[in-house]
């Protein structure tokens, strides 16, 4: 059949088939190899993750001052690429007079420190641990908002997925103007070892948070 090798040059060409195989063979492996371990690193940052009740978040001195004023804080960690992104974003539109914005960095150089805080933004520091067992922040980048009762009107995702626009401002806008909001689902890195530990056994990507 034309377009297939003949019985003959298989006889006289054994060792190219079997190069052939080994080559088919070693893309296989290659390619299992490079897939698995992406999927794992990336998976977190692809689904929507739960999140736990943040009510403890109104403990924070500065959430609690300023009393008559809408808040807004912005749940950031320095160790989260989707939290980088986020955080480049409030930067280029600087905090907004009419509300409170606080930044509540996790594990954060002072470096974003330093940046969030020239672009109007208070700044909360706390560790990876510290944020998990004192405020049950389990999840970031998250967006939490209070009204001028100190009540929490909404805590949830900036985008309704990875790459449509962020909306906390029409959030923001439809909340202060009485509306229902549903909550956006959040998409990033999770927090605390108790947490990270069940969903990176391996430790291939928190695995040097904690030591």
């Amino acid at each position: 059949m034309e377009g297939r090798p003949s019985i003959k040059w298989l006889q006289e060409y054994p060792d190219t088939v079997y190069v052939k195989k080994y080559n088919i063979i070693f893309f296989i492996f290659w390619f299992l190899a490079v897939s698995i371990p992406i999927s794992y690193l990336t998976g977190y940052h692809t689904f929507a993750m739960e999140k736990e009740p943040l009510s403890d978040l109104k403990k924070i001195e500065i959430l609690k001052s300023k009393e008559g004023r809408w808040k807004v804080a912005h749940l950031m960690s320095g160790q989260c690429g989707c939290s980088k992104r986020v955080m480049k974003y409030l930067a280029s539109r600087k905090a907004i007079s009419d509300r409170n914005e606080v930044v509540v960095l996790i594990d954060g150089t002072d470096e974003l420190k330093e940046k969030m805080k020239v672009t109007g933004f208070d700044v909360v520091s706390l560790n990876g641990e510290e944020a998990f067992d004192k405020y049950h922040i389990t999840s970031v980048p998250q967006m939490v908002v209070f009204d001028e009762k100190g009540e929490i009107k909404y805590s949830g995702g900036y985008s309704s997925s990875r790459t449509s626009p962020y909306e906390d401002q029409q959030i923001y806008e439809n909340l202060k103007a009485g509306k229902t909001v549903e909550e956006l689902p959040l998409f990033g890195c999770m927090n605390g070892q108790k947490i990270t530990k069940k969903i990176d056994p391996l430790g291939l990507k928190y695995g040097g948070l904690y030591e």
